[in-house]
């Protein structure tokens, strides 16, 4: 009898008390199998996406989408993708779609979405998802970032670096966030705190140079000469960085400031020999002989400069002005006088124009080009000085 009970209820079960009928259980067999597939042509498509491989990574999320169309990795992938290939508004649909989905929303997929509407032109949903993506990870410093420079592209400069200052206890160990309250501390012309946020993030990232160029850069327009050369002198140093033109020249500017006019020269002519496009490093060295009133040296490099660009008034400025202490009046008068010509709405060449004409002996034509000066440039407070020096020897 008991054997026949068990029997029984095995029967009932089967007829539909509680057992999946054998379509249905082969179906969910179906659907299991095609979620294994998905997830591993996943894995897959995750891969070639990671190493560069945008087409073969669509092509398996193809794959994945058609055997799981509600796949949200795969959703979020594809967006991925999109946005790499600059089909923002794609992505921002996409995720859009996604956010309202049965899984909502998520931090790493609010911040997606503000990438996408961010470069697709939609700045103020863009700040938005953003903000979002914070309130859902606090720990989440790109999405501060981000937001800060959405704030920027919107022209509330202010506003952004509020923003990320409010935020600075995030940022621990991410260099990251100190470059970005650097550069909005630039933006402000606040040197020294975008000198401070600049070091913090070499500090915590030693290898990438960037954030030393930055900070010494900072420290060079924030007059702290010497925390600029301590700076900029170890970033030349470095066995693995190429250094750039201006690098040198802001170097040579800090030994200038500092009276050191011999170090300075050497750091200008390392500019000057480093490429063709270093005419400014040039007249930057022939100043530095001008400094040291040292006239031929300044007028071999002054000449230099003008071979590299010849277009420069202020290679042929320092020319002329080397010539005039050379005692070369006449041919500093032309050099001069063809520079205005042909740059006629600088200042500062009428101005040395002017000490050319005042050293002939004709100081009304002096007169007249500081005049021209301040025509040319009322605040002019050299023009206005030379012109009042004229006034006082009694010039009209």
């Amino acid at each position: 009898m008991k054997k026949v009970a068990i029997i029984a209820a095995v029967l009932t079960l089967a007829a539909g008390c509680g057992m999946p009928s054998v379509p249905e259980a082969r179906q969910e067999a179906h659907q299991r199998w095609d979620q294994t597939r998905a997830n591993l042509l996943y894995g897959l498509a995750l891969e070639q996406f990671q190493c560069g491989n945008l087409r073969q990574a669509a092509a398996k999320l193809g794959e994945v989408l058609s055997l799981v169309p509600d796949h949200r990795e795969g959703g979020i992938l594809s967006a991925k993708i999109h946005i790499e290939q600059g089909h923002y508004s794609l992505a921002a649909s996409e995720l859009a779609n996604l956010s309202q989905g049965s899984a909502g929303e998520s931090a790493e997929l609010c911040y997606l979405l503000g990438v996408a509407q961010e470069n697709s032109g939609q700045l103020d949903a863009a700040l938005k998802s953003y903000r979002r993506s914070h309130e859902l990870d606090p720990s989440n410093v790109s999405a501060v970032t981000a937001a800060a420079e959405v704030l920027v592209a919107q022209g509330q400069t202010r506003q952004a670096q509020l923003y990320v200052d409010s935020y600075m206890q995030l940022a621990g160990s991410d260099p990251g966030m100190y470059e970005v309250a650097g550069r909005l501390a630039m933006m402000q012309q606040d040197y020294q705190k975008a000198a401070s946020y600049y070091q913090e993030a070499h500090d915590l990232d030693l290898d990438n140079h960037r954030y030393a160029e930055a900070a010494g850069w900072a420290q060079f327009l924030d007059g702290k000469y010497g925390q600029a050369t301590t700076t900029l002198e170890a970033l030349v140093q470095s066995e693995d960085y190429t250094t750039p033109v201006w690098v040198l020249r802001t170097l040579g500017d800090c030994y200038m400031a500092s009276g050191n006019r011999v170090r300075a020269s050497h750091a200008y002519r390392q500019a000057a020999e480093t490429g063709p496009e270093a005419s400014a490093a040039w007249s930057d060295l022939a100043k530095a002989a001008l400094a040291g009133s040292d006239a031929p040296q300044a007028i071999a490099a002054a000449r230099k400069a003008i071979r590299m660009d010849s277009r420069s008034p202020e290679a042929v400025m320092v020319l002329g002005y080397a010539m005039l202490l050379d005692g070369q009046v006449p041919k500093a008068l032309g050099v001069l006088a063809n520079a205005v010509n042909r740059h006629p709405r600088n200042a500062e060449l009428r101005c040395v124009l002017g000490r050319a004409h005042a050293a002939a002996g004709d100081q009304k034509m002096a007169r007249q080009c500081y005049v021209d000066a301040l025509r040319v440039e009322p605040d002019s407070y050299l023009a206005r000085c030379l012109l009042n020096l004229t006034s006082q020897a009694g010039v009209n």
